[in-house]
């Protein structure tokens, strides 16, 4: 009898422990390892939980879906979510352009969320860049009507001049996702006198 008391006992406490370990981790995993208070917002984009600021690369010429998630479901049936795209500018990114003449500098966090292809669904949304998008048929897309010039010679190669802000239905939590696209070639001529076979 006191040989299964003893059994019980210790499969109490390794459940014990397992219990608070498993509250442990969880407890990290929605502070991102202990570093910011307790998030019970998150967002889900190809199969990676982001919960801090990031940065993506994101491919064009597809639809990409971002799912919003709460950490306790009855938070999240209070709303849904906020999303929206603004420009991303330090000191290597600002740019000069001008609007029917008028110049401009590239700042950070000017709204230019019409310029992108945003589907809003229950718990998702998606973004679709197309195959060709870039800075300059942005600017058109926001400026439309009106002629953008951009002043200065643009690489747009692995540069982040976006940014994705998504937030909890109350904005207590966001998350700041800075993007680049991959920038396609133009085109490429072969020398058809130059080709061995």
């Amino acid at each position: 009898m006191k040989a299964k008391s003893k059994v019980a006992s210790g499969i109490t406490y390794v459940l014990l422990i397992l219990a608070l370990l498993g509250g442990i981790g969880f407890v990290a995993t929605f502070t991102n390892g202990f570093t910011d208070s307790f998030k019970s917002f998150y967002v889900e984009y190809n199969e990676q939980s982001i919960m801090s600021n990031t940065q993506l690369m994101l491919p064009c010429g597809e639809e990409l879906r971002f799912d919003t998630k709460y950490v306790f479901e009855d938070i999240g049936q209070k709303g849904d979510y906020k999303v929206k795209i603004v420009t991303n500018a330090n000191s290597d990114t600002t740019f000069d352009y001008t609007v029917d003449g008028v110049p401009y500098a590239y700042l950070s966090d000017r709204d230019i969320t019409k310029a992108f292809d945003i589907q809003k669904q229950d718990g998702y949304f998606t973004l679709t860049l197309p195959n060709g998008i870039t800075l300059q048929s942005i600017l058109d897309k926001v400026y439309e009507g009106q002629q953008v010039v951009i002043e200065d010679n643009i690489d747009e190669r692995d540069t982040c001049y976006y940014a994705m802000i998504v937030s909890s239905y109350d904005e207590s939590v966001s998350y700041r996702i800075d993007f680049y696209f991959n920038v396609g070639v133009a085109g490429i001529e072969l020398d058809k006198s130059e080709v061995i076979f």
